[in-house]
């Protein structure tokens, strides 16, 4: 008998308290969801960088290990027909990739295009 008492209990506390309170205006309004759990910083978001590759770019069809790219250029994120790949040294570029790249300094903001588009290579 005190299991169906339990049972009943719980059943009609579990269903009339959420109407309860919602009549009471005791529930807040559901809060916009946050678009982003890390802010960039200013710093950041001057070492990074997001660069196309056009048809005739030098790095069309290699590898980023075939590239040698210098050490302190880092492919981060590679965005290919809709879909965001994780590069990896044996992932193969292709024409309209568009990648997303760090570097140490921020100051030259060209200088991953001219390493990525380039017909030759520049260092």
């Amino acid at each position: 008998m005190v299991f169906f008492v339990v049972i009943t209990s719980v059943l009609l506390q579990g269903t009339v308290i959420a109407r309860v309170a919602h009549w009471l205006k005791l529930i807040e309004p559901n809060a916009p969801a946050t678009t982003s759990a890390t802010t960039l910083t200013e710093k950041m978001i001057e070492r990074v960088q997001e660069v196309e590759l056009k048809a005739t770019s030098r790095s069309i069809n290699k590898r980023i290990l075939d590239l040698h790219l210098p050490a302190d250029i880092r492919l981060v994120l590679i965005e290919r027909a809709g879909q965001q790949i994780i590069p990896s040294g044996s992932t193969t570029l292709l024409a309209g990739d568009r990648v997303l790249l760090t570097m140490e300094e921020a100051a030259d903001r060209q200088r991953g295009e001219l390493l990525l588009n380039s017909a030759d290579q520049v260092r």
